[in-house]
Parts: C-alpha cells; structure tokens; sequence
C-alpha cells in the first residue's frame, strides 16, 4: 500500500501561490472550493451565479496571493469570506439589473403608445398584439439576458458600450445575447412573431 503523501499546510500552499506555483492554487481549490460554493450560493441563490463568484475568489487569490495576511486569520476564513462579499456584490448587481429592466420597459411601453396613437386602427393592433408578444417573450429571460437586449435595443448600444456600462466582461455579454436572441426566437416563433428588429438581428 502507497503512503499517503503529506498534505502542504496552508501557509505552505500560499507560499507557493506566491511564487506563483498554479499546483498550489489547485491544492487550495481541492481544500476550499466546496466551502467557498457553499457560502456564496446561500447569498445569491443560483448556481451559476455562485460558480462564477467562486472562481473569482480563487483568480482573486492567484492574481494577489498579498491580499491574504495570515495574522488577520486563516487562509480558509479569507476565502470564505471573501467569497461572502462578491456574493453580496453580485445580488447587489442583479438588483440594479432588474431596475435599468424594469426602467426600459416602462419607457419602451410609452414610446409604443406614442407610436400606436399615429398608426392607423388596423396596424395599430397589429403593433399591439406584437408588443405584448414581444414583452411576453422578455418576460421568459434571466434578467442579464433582458439587460443586454433592451440596452442593444432601446439604448442603442453594441456589445462593447454594454460591456462598459454593465462592467461585465464582452465574452459574457455576447454569450448572453447569443442565448437571449437564442431563447426569444423560439418563443415568438411559437407566438408566430417572427419580425424582430434588425439592431437585435445583428447582436447574434
């Protein structure tokens, strides 16, 4: 039977972070990644939320191992409650998220009335019906997704400016409105609604 090798102490595997050893990062991430999960998806209550926020925690450590001083406590204590802050941070986020949604739309329904009062009746229902086909298909979007459609679409923005203003990473934000655009088709093509704008065409 092979002996067991002997586990680094955490004073030991942050040394090696230091000195930039990614094993040692690994090793911390075997020893505290569970725990650090386990802490941020109590804050946020999703899982891929949780996820993303572990991985910064340990990037966090790996980019400024110096952050961590020993005499404040222990290296999982830090983790954990690093992990604690970004959590919050994140709901905080998806708060403001929700509000700049909730926000666009109530402006988009104005300008829709204010377009509807200049269209003849016919169109006019047409346009109504539309709308509220449209809205109902947002409605079946996570929220970042809402964000960087109604941003592209009635912000007028690109990718990068969303990217910018949301300080969201452009990869994230592309994947998004990939999977928005993605999830909207399906749904107004159930509803038979298939005109969408050509400025959300071109964010796919």
């Amino acid at each position: 039977m092979r002996d067991r090798v002997q586990e680094r102490s955490d004073d030991e595997l942050h040394a090696g972070v230091v000195a930039r050893d990614d094993s040692s990062l690994a090793e911390i991430y075997d020893r505290y990644g569970a725990a650090v999960f386990s802490v941020a998806l109590r804050v946020v209550g999703d899982r891929d939320h949780a996820q993303d926020v572990a991985q910064e925690v340990f990037l966090a450590l790996w980019r400024a191992p110096q952050n961590y001083v020993r005499e404040r406590g222990t290296l999982g204590t830090w983790l954990m409650s690093a992990a604690h802050h970004r959590a919050v941070d994140v709901v905080r986020r998806e708060e403001a998220v929700h509000r700049r949604v909730d926000r666009a739309g109530r402006e988009a329904i104005i300008a829709e009335r204010e377009s509807d009062q200049a269209e003849p009746v016919h169109e006019s229902a047409w346009l109504n019906w539309q709308s509220r086909a449209v809205r109902a298909a947002l409605a079946e979007l996570t929220p970042t997704q809402r964000e960087a459609l109604l941003l592209a679409y009635y912000g007028g923005l690109t990718q990068q400016e969303i990217s910018e203003q949301t300080k969201v990473p452009l990869g994230t934000i592309k994947t998004r409105t990939r999977a928005a655009l993605a999830k909207l088709r399906d749904v107004l093509d159930a509803s038979a609604v298939t005109d969408l704008s050509p400025r959300l065409r071109s964010q796919s």
